[in-house]
């Protein structure tokens, strides 16, 4: 029972730990953003663009559905792929 407690300590502290982390990453963003003097609106949007852009590398496993244009697609080799909308309609 004691190892157990332990266990969820330590794995508590690294949740906390990577927390705090990216906390700073945050504060560190928007003090030079306003070092740059930019307006708190565009810091925000900023950070989410950050943020939306981040979920996106951390997405890319073999159990999702990539969406992208046929264009951007050019090139590249895929298992399956579907063209949705694509039929000829006069």
């Amino acid at each position: 029972m004691n190892e157990a407690r332990k266990k969820s300590k330590t794995e508590n502290n690294e949740v906390l730990e990577q927390h705090i982390a990216n906390v700073q990453i945050v504060l560190d963003l928007v003090e030079k953003g306003l070092e740059r003097e930019m307006e708190i609106e565009d810091i925000v949007n900023d950070l989410v663009f950050r943020v939306d852009h981040e979920d996106d590398k951390q997405d890319d496993s073999e159990d999702t559905v990539q969406l992208q244009t046929i264009h951007a697609s050019k090139g590249l080799e895929y298992k399956n792929v579907y063209l949705i909308g694509m039929d000829n309609v006069t």
